[in-house]
C-alpha cells in the first residue's frame, strides 16, 4: 500500500497553523528520521489520524526504495520539497517487496495518466522488465539527461528507473524533477512498432514523408 511521507516541513507547517502540542498524522504516514528526531526534541504528541481523501486523489509522484537505504532516506525530503505530494512504496528492503511495490505503482500510474513513477534500486533490469509487462508501462533506466529528454518525448516514459550505485544524489534528484514535471509524448513510429495505435493525422504525415 501507499504511505504518505512527514518530513521536517510538514510538521512545520502543521506547528505554525496552530495545533498546540499534538501533531497529526495519517495512519499509515512514513516519518522520515529527520522528522521523528525533531518530534522527540520537541517532546511533541503525534496523533495517527484517517487519511484525507481529498489528498488520496491528488496527483502524486510515486516512489519505489528501500527506506532504510540512506540514499532514500535523504532522497525523500528533498522531493517533498520540491515536487509536493509524494507516495512512498518501500520495498523492505528484498526482492519479493521490491517486485510488489513496483507492481503497485505500475496499477498507480496507469489508473491515472497524471502520476509518474520512480524506482530507485542498485540495478534496474528486473525491474524495467516486470513494469514493462503492464500495458499502459512505459519504463526504462535512465542515467542522464539527455537521455531522459530522448524517452519522454520519443518513448512516452512514465516510469523511471534510477541505479544509486552509478548515479549521486544530485544528479537522481535532478533527474526526478525533470521527470516530474515533463509531459510524455509517444512517437507514432514507436507506439507502432510496440503494437499501439498511433493518432491518425500522425500516421499520415509520416508516410507522405515515406513516400516522398
Amino acid at each position: 500500500m501507499s504511505r504518505p511521507l512527514v518530513t521536517v516541513k510538514t510538521l512545520l507547517a502543521q506547528a505554525r497553523n496552530g495545533n498546540g502540542r499534538l501533531i497529526e498524522i495519517a495512519e499509515d504516514a512514513l516519518i522520515t528520521p529527520a522528522a521523528a528526531d525533531w518530534l522527540s526534541s520537541r517532546g511533541l504528541a503525534v496523533s495517527r489520524v484517517a487519511p484525507d481523501a481529498a489528498a488520496l486523489t491528488a496527483p502524486v509522484l510515486n516512489l519505489v526504495g528501500d527506506a532504510n537505504h540512506p540514499r532514500c532516506q535523504t532522497l525523500l525530503p528533498l522531493l517533498e520539497r520540491s515536487l509536493g505530494g509524494v507516495v512512498f512504496r518501500p520495498c523492505r528492503g528484498h526482492r519479493a517487496g521490491l517486485l510488489e511495490a513496483v507492481q503497485q505503482t505500475c496499477a498507480a500510474v496507469a489508473a491515472d495518466g497524471t502520476r509518474r513513477g520512480v524506482v530507485v534500486v542498485r540495478d534496474g533490469a528486473i525491474v524495467t522488465c516486470l513494469a514493462n509487462k503492464h500495458p499502459a508501462i512505459r519504463a526504462a533506466v535512465v542515467r542522464g539527461p539527455a537521455q531522459l529528454s530522448a524517452l519522454v518525448s520519443e518513448l512516452g516514459l512514465n516510469l523511471l528507473v534510477l541505479e544509486h550505485s552509478v548515479l549521486s544524489l544530485r544528479q537522481m534528484v535532478g533527474l526526478i524533477e525533470t521527470f516530474a514535471r515533463a509531459k510524455p509524448q509517444l512517437d507514432p513510429i514507436v507506439d507502432k512498432a510496440l503494437g499501439g495505435t498511433a493518432p491518425e493525422p500522425a500516421r499520415k504525415c509520416a508516410c507522405s514523408h515515406a513516400h516522398r
